[in-house]
């Protein structure tokens, strides 16, 4: 997806949808806040009781806002460093 900005340094906005086998009518956004830099996991089921929403009959989606994040900059990289939130 294009950004609105045309300046040479304006970065694509990438952008993931996980479609459920049965569609329960329904849709969920996730990610931003502390996420945003990657595509957070679609399956909806990170720090939540129950079914993951994909389970549940969610469409999924989200976005990295345009900000692309490194390898481990962040809470939703895989097999990110338990030590990125402490303090020394």
């Amino acid at each position: 997806m294009a950004p609105l900005d045309r300046s040479a340094t304006a970065k694509p906005i990438r952008f993931g949808v996980a479609l459920p086998a049965s569609w329960a009518l329904r849709a969920a956004h996730l990610g931003g806040g502390g996420n945003n830099g990657t595509i957070p996991r679609l399956n909806g089921g990170i720090m939540r009781g129950g079914a993951p929403l994909l389970q549940q009959g969610f469409a999924t989606y989200g976005s990295d806002s345009g900000h692309q994040a490194g390898a481990t900059t962040g809470p939703s990289t895989t097999r990110l460093s338990r030590t990125w939130a402490t303090c020394s």
